[in-house]
C-alpha cells in the first residue's frame, strides 16, 4: 500500500482562500495544453503523482532535517492548550530518529535534557541490537500514514478530474481533484483529495484530504494539507498543516479542536564516506631530503633496530656484570671496514 508519511504532511490551505477553479475536464480526457501534464489523462497523472509520492517518502529518509511543530487545542472556542516543539531527525544505525532539542522556544536544560539523553542511549542499544528483520519493519512503520488512502489505487476507488491550472511557489500547476465512486465505501476512502501537479515536472507541490466521514482518528471536516518544495530537484515536505476535531468521554464528551502546524527545515542530505590509505612508517630520525622507504626497506630498518637494540643491552649487561667483580669492562667490538 503506497501511502502518505506522516513527517511528508504539509501545510493545509484555507478553503475560503483556496484559488479558483478555471475549468472542469471530463474523467480521462486529456485537456488542451502545452504542458506535459496537458497531454495527459487524469489516471495518468494520478499513477505518476502516486509513484512521485511514494519516491519523495523514500528519499526524505536519506536526510536529516529540523521539525518545528506548533500545537493548538481550543475547547468551546478557547485556547486551552498552545505549545511549540522543535525536534531534529537524526540516524542512529540507518534508521531516522526525532530527538527534542526544544520546547516553547526555549532550549531542554535539567531534567527535561536528562530524559531526552536517556532515550536517546536507550535508542542507540536497541537499534544497534536489532536485526534485519526488525529494522525493516521500523522502516515500514515508519511511512505508515495518517490518512490510510491507498494513493495507488485513486483510479479505482476513485471518480478523477482535471480542474485546470494554478500557480504554486511559482510554478505552474494543474489541479487533479479526486472523489470516492459511490460503490467505494470503506472508511479509508471517505476523502476529498486535491492535488497540485507541476505542469511541467509532474512533481507533487502540495495533496489535500479533506475527511468526509470520521476515520482514524479525525473527524468529518478534518483538513491534512501536505506541502512540498523542491530542493536541488527533489520534491521535499516542507510544512504541514491539519485541523481536527476530536471528543473525550472524559471531559464530558466536549469537542476539541485541534489545530497542529509543523515545518521542516534545513535537509542536510545524510550520508557516510570512508577514505582508506595505505602507508608505510618513516624512519624515526629521517635525514633532510630523503627518499620516501619502500616497505621492504622499512623492514630491513627495524630488523636491524631490534639487533642493535639487542647487542646495546648484552654490551651493558657484560659491563655492569664486569664492574661488579671490579674488571674493567669489555672492549665494545668494532666491525671490520674494506677500503
Amino acid at each position: 500500500m503506497l501511502t502518505v508519511a506522516p513527517a511528508l504532511a504539509a501545510r493545509a490551505q484555507d478553503t475560503a482562500s483556496a484559488p479558483a477553479v478555471q475549468t472542469s475536464a471530463p474523467i480521462d480526457a486529456a485537456p488542451a495544453g502545452n504542458t506535459k501534464a496537458d497531454t495527459m489523462t487524469p489516471t495518468q497523472l494520478a499513477g505518476i503523482a502516486s509513484k512521485g509520492i511514494e519516491a519523495s517518502s523514500a528519499i526524505t529518509r536519506k536526510y536529516t532535517y529540523v521539525e518545528t511543530e506548533h500545537n493548538q487545542n481550543f475547547i468551546d472556542g478557547q485556547l486551552e492548550v498552545d505549545h511549540t516543539t522543535v525536534t531534529e531527525n537524526i540516524f542512529i544505525h540507518g534508521l531516522p530518529y526525532m530527538r527534542k532539542t526544544a520546547v516553547d522556544g526555549k532550549p531542554l536544560e535539567g531534567k527535561d535534557l536528562k530524559r531526552e539523553t536517556a532515550l536517546y542511549e536507550d535508542a542507540v542499544k536497541k537499534r544497534t541490537a536489532l536485526d534485519e528483520a526488525a529494522r525493516a519493519n521500523l522502516e515500514r512503520h515508519a511511512l505508515r500514514s495518517s490518512s490510510r488512502t491507498d494513493l495507488g489505487k485513486l483510479s479505482t476507488n476513485f471518480q478523477l478530474d482535471i480542474l485546470g491550472h494554478e500557480t504554486v511557489d511559482g510554478h505552474d500547476c494543474v489541479i487533479l481533484d479526486a472523489t470516492p465512486k459511490p460503490e467505494s465505501t470503506a472508511a479509508e476512502n471517505a476523502r476529498h483529495i486535491r492535488m497540485d501537479i507541476d505542469a511541467n515536472t509532474l512533481d507533487v507541490l502540495d495533496i489535500r484530504f479533506e475527511f468526509l466521514a470520521d476515520d482514524n482518528g479525525f473527524s468529518k471536516g478534518s483538513i491534512l494539507d501536505t506541502h512540498y518544495t523542491v530542493l536541488d530537484g527533489v520534491p521535499l515536505a516542507s510544512s504541514q498543516t491539519w485541523d481536527t476535531t476530536v471528543h473525550f468521554k472524559e471531559l464530558l464528551n466536549k469537542a476539541i479542536r485541534v489545530h497542529r502546524d509543523i515545518t521542516w527545515t534545513n535537509y542536510r542530505r545524510f550520508h557516510a564516506t570512508v577514505t582508506i590509505q595505505a602507508y608505510v612508517e618513516a624512519p624515526a630520525d629521517p635525514s633532510p631530503g630523503a627518499a620516501p622507504q619502500t616497505t621492504a626497506q622499512v623492514k630491513v630498518t627495524k630488523k636491524e633496530k631490534a639487533e642493535a637494540d639487542k647487542k646495546a643491552k648484552a654490551e651493558a649487561k657484560a659491563e655492569a656484570k664486569a664492574r661488579k667483580q671490579g674488571q674493567p669492562p669489555p672492549t665494545p667490538a668494532v666491525p671490520n671496514k674494506t677500503s
